[in-house]
């Protein structure tokens, strides 16, 4: 299975995408120094050797975050795959 997150910074009052003005623009999710030192302290296992592409593995799954070399960061797009492990 796999999943696509995508990260943005919403104003409060938001609790659906249907709410959203068509046209919205967020805010930054901060400066990238910021956004890779929270990655790094929030999951300490990620790999940001490319600070633009991380990588968080387990056994049986991935989380990629597509975080971009802008700065600041507007948004972060997590890809997430992986599956249930059945054993026989």
């Amino acid at each position: 299975m796999s999943w696509d997150v995508l990260l943005v910074r919403l104003p409060d009052e938001v609790t659906s995408v249907s709410q959203m003005a068509h046209d919205y623009q967020p805010a930054p999710l901060g400066p990238r120094h910021d956004v890779l030192a929270t990655v790094a302290g929030v999951l300490p296992g990620a790999d940001l050797s490319d600070p633009a592409w991380g990588v968080l593995s387990g056994p049986t799954w991935s989380v990629e975050l597509s975080i971009g070399a802008a700065d600041p960061v507007d948004s972060m797009m997590l890809h997430i795959r992986g599956g249930r492990v059945t054993r026989c």
